[in-house]
């Protein structure tokens, strides 16, 4: 069977009017979150840590597979994002040029898997305001 349709909410903050609406978001988001807004408060991309999407709510190019490496070695797929909770962040690095950072997954095996870090690694998004 087909999974349901992912239901998120966006805010619109217009004349000092709040809206909320609800809309199909094209993947899962867990604990792990980031969003890139722009000075006038509109978001420009966000993630869930393994994909990332535009304003528009589609995963931007090569926008599917982010962080795939250090997810496969523990998990086949990981439905709502990557495991580690408030750890992604957007970081400018120049125009239209943006780092996704996370903390890289090691796993210790006791009697169930237990997550720990060392490392971060690092996306380069070319973010084309236009498209």
């Amino acid at each position: 069977p087909e999974d349901p349709p992912i239901r998120s909410f966006k805010i619109c903050f217009e004349n000092e009017e709040v809206k909320v609406y609800k809309v199909k978001n094209p993947f899962a988001i867990g604990g792990c979150n980031a969003s890139y807004a722009d000075e006038n408060g509109n978001i420009l991309m966000y993630t869930n840590g393994i994909h990332i999407a535009d304003s528009s709510l589609q995963i931007m190019k090569n926008g599917d597979s982010i962080s795939e490496m250090s997810i496969n070695t523990i998990f086949k797929y990981y439905k709502n994002g990557y495991p580690f909770t408030k750890t992604a962040m957007f970081l400018p690095v120049a125009n239209d040029k943006y780092f996704l950072i996370l903390p890289l997954i090691d796993t210790i095996f006791v009697q169930q898997p237990i997550f720990t870090t060392k490392y971060l690694t690092y996306s380069v998004i070319e973010f084309d305001p236009n498209f």
